[in-house]
């Protein structure tokens, strides 16, 4: 089974300071090829530079462009 990231689940990796984010990133560690919605950029760039700033958001994009996560483009058949 594949996991789908959502924003809640991505901000507690992203924040070393929540209390989900040992289990969410040992969550994420766990899972094969984790994907990231495309649906799901927009809201999350918003709500890290809001609470976690720019470096955290040019460093999470910069993992994207790495290859860490596979951004999974929303088509017709999800709707």
């Amino acid at each position: 089974m594949t996991a789908l990231l959502d924003t809640g689940f991505l901000l507690a990796v992203l924040d070393a300071d929540d209390q989900l984010h040992p289990s969410c990133t040992a969550a994420l560690l766990s899972e094969p090829r984790p994907l990231l919605p495309d649906v799901v950029l927009p809201e999350l760039a918003y709500m890290v530079l809001r609470e976690l700033g720019y470096s955290v958001l040019v460093n999470f994009l910069n993992s994207i462009l790495d290859g860490e996560l596979v951004i999974e483009k929303t088509n017709q058949d999800d709707l």
